[in-house]
C-alpha cells in the first residue's frame, strides 16, 4: 500500500469532464444503442431460426450464447461509431490521451495488484452478510454461463476471448466514457464516479443470483469505483479497459484452474 500512497494512484484531480459540455442525450443514446441493438439482434435471430426451422449443431443454450456474442460485437461497433460522431472536445474527453499501450498496460498491472484486494473484500462482505442471512452462494450470471458452455468448446472459447476484449471495451466506453463523464460534470468528481458505479452495478443485477446479489454487487461497486478513479487519474479510457480486461481474465483463470480444481 505505500506504493499507492507514494504514487497517489487514486488521488482525484479535477476532471476535464467538469469543463466539457456533454448533454444527457449523449449517454442516454449510447445506452439505447447498447440495449436496443442487443435486443434487436437476439429477437430477430430467434425469429429467423424459428420461422425457417433452421437446424444447427448447437444446443439451444449454446445458440443463444453465440447470438449474444454477435449482438455484443455489433453493439460495440455502433457505440464506437457514435463516440466518433461527437465533437472533438467530447471525443477527447471520452477516449483521453492518444497513447494507447501505456495506459492499457498500466491498467492491467494495477488490476493484477488489486485483484487479491477485491477477492478479500468479497470474502469480508460474505462473512458479514452471513451473520444476518443464510443463503447459498451462487456464481455471477456470466460465470454460470461460461461454466455451462464448456461442453461446446467453440462457443465457450469465443466467450472467454470476448470477456477480456469486447466486454471491457463496451462496458468501459458506455459506463466510463459516456455516463461517468456526464455524471462528473453534473455532480463533481467523487459523486460522479459513484453515480456511474451505481449504474454499472445495477446493470449486473440478476434475480437468478438471489441473495448472492448482495456480495456480488457490493464487490462490483467497489471495483467499479476503483476503475472510475483510475480513468480520472490516467485521463485515458484504455486504463479502465486494461483493468477490466485483466480482472475478467483473472476471474476466468480462477474458474478454470482453481474453482473447478
Amino acid at each position: 500500500m505505500p506504493f499507492f500512497l507514494k504514487k497517489r494512484i487514486f488521488s482525484l484531480l479535477k476532471s476535464k469532464a467538469q469543463n466539457v459540455k456533454i448533454s444527457l442525450f449523449v449517454p442516454l443514446t449510447a445506452l439505447f444503442l447498447y440495449v436496443g441493438i442487443s435486443t434487436l439482434v437476439l429477437t430477430c435471430s430467434n425469429s429467423i431460426f424459428t420461422y425457417f426451422k433452421l437446424a444447427l449443431p448447437l444446443s439451444a443454450f449454446a445458440l443463444m450464447a453465440a447470438l449474444q456474442l454477435i449482438a455484443l460485437f455489433i453493439s460495440l461497433l455502433f457505440l464506437i461509431g457514435f463516440s466518433k460522431l461527437q465533437t472533438g472536445d467530447v471525443q477527447a474527453l471520452i477516449w483521453g490521451q492518444k497513447n494507447l499501450l501505456k495506459p492499457l498496460f498500466k491498467g492491467m498491472l494495477l488490476s493484477l495488484v488489486l485483484y487479491p484486494v477485491v477477492i478479500c473484500f468479497v470474502q469480508i462482505i460474505h462473512q458479514v452478510v452471513s451473520l444476518f442471512i443464510i443463503f447459498t452462494r451462487t456464481d455471477q450470471i456470466a460465470v454460470w454461463q461460461l461454466k455451462n458452455l464448456r461442453s461446446t468448446p467453440t462457443v465457450f472459447w469465443s466467450f472467454v476471448v470476448a470477456s477480456f476484449t469486447v466486454v471491457p471495451l463496451i462496458e468501459e466506453l458506455l459506463f466510463r466514457g459516456f455516463w461517468q463523464n456526464y455524471f462528473v460534470r453534473l455532480l463533481g468528481v467523487r459523486a460522479g464516479i459513484g453515480a456511474a458505479s451505481l449504474l454499472f452495478t445495477a446493470f449486473h443485477y440478476s434475480a437468478m443470483q438471489g441473495m448472492a446479489n448482495i456480495e456480488l454487487l457490493t464487490a462490483l461497486f467497489f471495483l467499479s469505483y476503483l476503475i472510475g478513479s483510475t480513468y480520472i487519474k490516467e485521463k485515458s479510457l484504455f486504463a479502465p479497459i486494461g483493468m477490466h480486461a485483466a480482472f475478467n481474465s483473472l476471474s476466468v483463470l480462477m474458474m478454470l484452474f482453481v474453482t473447478d480444481g
